[in-house]
């Protein structure tokens, strides 16, 4: 971009140049001032052409003719839902914000866990978020992931008033235990070893309806998300054992940014590396931690998006990279 502009201001003092020298050339000689005054314009036109393509083939996200970026997200309430209409989300609140910050068009969708990834794997969405876990076992020739959050932790939670107690892994033997069936790989099989009566549910509101429905004592859920997601929910939860104390069971998970090769191609790493911007731009301003308190009450201090990451690792990966960390 700065070369354009460079190249453009130099062609447009030149212009200016010509211009005047055919001004003071049509007054001396009025017979051939029409075809002098042309001929500088003329002159521009071949000069700036290339510098037209260059433009666009190096800024091709800035082309407002290019079809926006398609984004698919999992429906489910904080992440993405409707509100009166109008589509809201923490995850949303990001994208937009990054959207923006990089001059990107988007077109956010919201689907079942299940379909978004299947929108993925058929080349119907180009960009999901999802968990690194996930995110590694993805059979996606040239995708291109961006890890973007600390570690999430999480851990055990019952309803505010329930007396149940937890002191070590095996008090956790028959106690009905509700997980969202995303996490179950990666924790339901080390609570299922200790005997507990592990349900997985569709998703993080079903789990927390059969919690307040009492059809289970306890919910895996992320520390940093329990107290919105109670509040949508309209109950109060209780934490009551932390999830890195059960053994064969993966504590803690981060979210990743995943683009899809089979629809960007090359282009993948150009939109993690924008997208990769965007993240250090709100960093740096904090706007989407104001969002996040102002408009979802979430808790104060740095958002669960971009809290304990640092520039320094956020960086484009691929499976094979993503797997190493």
């Amino acid at each position: 971009m700065h070369g354009f502009l460079v190249r453009w201001t130099y062609l447009r003092n030149a212009q200016r140049a010509y211009l005047k020298h055919a001004q003071w050339t049509y007054l001396t000689q009025s017979r051939k001032g029409l075809l002098i005054l042309l001929k500088p314009l003329y002159l521009l036109v071949i000069l700036n052409t290339p510098c037209v393509l260059a433009e666009t083939v190096d800024s091709f996200r800035h082309d407002k003719d290019q079809p926006p970026l398609r984004v698919v997200l999992q429906d489910r309430k904080p992440v993405g839902f409707f509100h009166e209409g109008k589509l809201r989300g923490l995850l949303v609140e990001l994208l937009n914000q990054i959207g923006h910050s990089q001059n990107i068009a988007l077109d956010i969708q919201l689907a079942p866990y299940s379909r978004a990834y299947q929108m993925m794997m058929t080349a119907k969405s180009d960009v999901t978020i999802t968990y690194d876990f996930i995110a590694a076992h993805v059979e996606s020739p040239g995708a291109v992931f961006l890890p973007f959050t600390k570690d999430l932790k999480t851990s055990l939670y019952a309803l505010e008033g329930n007396d149940i107690e937890i002191h070590q892994p095996s008090d956790l033997k028959d106690v009905p235990i509700g997980i969202a069936r995303i996490m179950v790989p990666m924790q339901g099989k080390g609570l299922s070893a200790l005997g507990a009566n592990v349900q997985p549910f569709k998703s993080g509101p079903h789990l927390l309806k059969a919690l307040k429905a009492g059809r289970v004592n306890l919910v895996v859920v992320l520390d940093d998300t329990v107290s919105i997601s109670a509040k949508t929910m309209g109950i109060h939860l209780r934490k009551v054992f932390p999830m890195d104390k059960v053994p064969d069971a993966t504590s803690s998970v981060k979210l990743v940014f995943w683009f899809n090769g089979a629809t960007l191609g090359t282009a993948a790493k150009d939109y993690c590396q924008y997208f990769k911007q965007g993240v250090i731009n709100l960093q740096k301003t904090k706007v989407l931690n104001k969002i996040y308190i102002e408009q979802y009450q979430y808790p104060p201090g740095d958002s669960l998006m971009l809290s304990g990451s640092s520039n320094s690792l956020l960086s484009c990966v691929n499976k094979k990279e993503l797997i190493k960390r």
